[in-house]
């Protein structure tokens, strides 16, 4: 009984607790730098990561779906059809996050954005949905 309780308690180490640590699987994020980019050539941001990051680093926020309420800090809200016919919107000198409700359209314009060779693009993984599901502000 002893032996099964240290095997127990060495498996609940070794898993949860690490788990509960990084906040169920996000790893802290000290700069837009550091984020996970996806062989497209953009940045993959959790609405955790970006909650924390928008107090450490000037981020450009952009939210694809004006229907969809904005995100604190949010910079721009507009269509990403209206986005495409300006691209000028896009500041070559910040890490620009883009979000839609759900993250779908987002992540085509991200994707499309880093194929014309805008390399400091973010994508908010899940949207606004994903924010919310979050329980952040």
């Amino acid at each position: 009984m002893k032996r099964r309780c240290i095997i127990i308690l060495a498996l609940l180490c070794g898993t949860i607790i690490p788990l509960a640590a990084n906040g169920a699987g996000d790893s802290e994020v000290k700069s837009s730098a550091e984020l996970k980019r996806s062989g497209n050539g953009y940045a993959h941001i959790s609405p955790r990561q970006l909650n924390a990051l928008k107090e450490i680093e000037d981020l450009y926020i952009i939210n694809l779906s004006p229907a969809t309420d904005d995100i604190p800090g949010t910079d721009l809200t507009l269509t990403t059809q209206d986005l495409v016919k300006d691209l000028t919107l896009i500041p070559e000198d910040l890490p620009t996050v883009v979000y839609c409700q759900a993250g779908s359209r987002s992540q085509a314009m991200a994707r499309d954005l880093a194929e014309k060779g805008y390399d400091n693009i973010i994508f908010l993984e899940g949207g606004r949905l994903a924010w919310d599901e979050a329980d952040l502000p």
